[in-house]
C-alpha cells in the first residue's frame, strides 16, 4: 500500500514501501484520516495537545469508505492527479 500526508494545500505525493514514489496501477480502495498525533502544548508540561479531526470517520475506514482511484500505468515520468471530495461529517 501507499501512504501520503497532505500540505497545507491539501496536495500529496503518494509513497510506497522501498523509497519509491507513486501506486501500482489498478483500481485501489482510498482512506483518509487525521493524524494521530497533536501540535504542541503551551502549557510546556510535555503533553501533546490534541487536534480535532475534520474529517468525517467513514472516509478513514477500509469497509466505509466512498473513495477509490483508478491508477494507470505509466512511463513513472507522468504524475496522475486524484481529487477527492471529503466531508467532516
Amino acid at each position: 500500500s501507499s501512504i501520503a500526508q497532505t500540505d497545507s494545500d491539501g496536495r500529496f505525493t503518494l509513497n510506497a514501501p522501498g523509497d519509491k514514489q507513486g501506486a501500482i496501477a489498478g483500481t485501489h480502495i482510498v482512506t483518509i484520516a487525521c493524524p494521530s498525533f497533536g501540535g504542541s502544548n503551551p502549557s510546556g508540561d510535555g503533553e501533546q495537545e490534541s487536534t480535532p479531526c475534520s474529517v468525517a470517520a467513514k472516509f478513514s475506514s477500509v469497509v466505509d469508505t466512498p473513495l477509490s482511484a483508478e491508477v494507470q500505468p505509466t512511463n513513472g515520468e507522468t504524475p496522475q492527479d486524484f481529487t477527492f471530495e471529503i466531508t467532516s461529517s
